[in-house]
């Protein structure tokens, strides 16, 4: 896990983008939506790729196609805090995941990780729809795993 500060011109750009997008009735709060952009331009600005933003993936690096997950926070993360994927994105055609805490006013993030899909599958437990996955009550059900699962992301690059 590593903590990085927000540039400026990340947020921006996320900003920009996420007022350009409608409510994600999926996401945890009201500007979760906001928290999985700037992952996504986090991961563009530290390691390139193609922001595809498909029902399926998020970004293409290399051949790979990486779903890029992100959850707010309070503070730093804990190792067993979870890394989580709705269960419908299962039938997604992406190969991987790549998770983000991101403070709640958007200053700092922390990178948790990644798995490919399989593994995170074969890893993660099922969490149903109005259980707690931590302090994030799920709208739809979920899978899991924690934070100290997850590999570095250049493992998986």
């Amino acid at each position: 896990m590593k903590e990085i500060e927000i540039p400026q011109n990340v947020l921006d750009k996320a900003s920009a983008r996420a007022d350009a997008q409608v409510n994600n009735m999926f996401s945890f709060t009201t500007n979760g939506k906001l928290y999985g952009i700037i992952a996504e331009e986090l991961f563009l600005s530290s390691h390139g790729g193609t922001l595809m933003n498909t029902k399926h993936y998020d970004i293409e690096y290399n051949s790979l196609k990486f779903d890029v997950k992100a959850k707010s926070c309070k503070d730093v993360p804990l190792e067993h805090y979870t890394a989580s994927v709705s269960d419908y994105q299962k039938k997604h055609k992406s190969d991987g995941y790549i998770f983000y805490r991101v403070i709640k006013e958007c200053k700092v993030a922390w990178v948790l990780g990644g798995l490919l899909k399989e593994d995170f599958f074969n890893k993660a437990v099922f969490v149903p729809i109005g259980s707690r996955d931590g302090p994030f009550l799920c709208k739809v059900d979920m899978w899991s795993v924690p934070i100290s699962d997850l590999k570095p992301i250049e493992e998986l690059l």
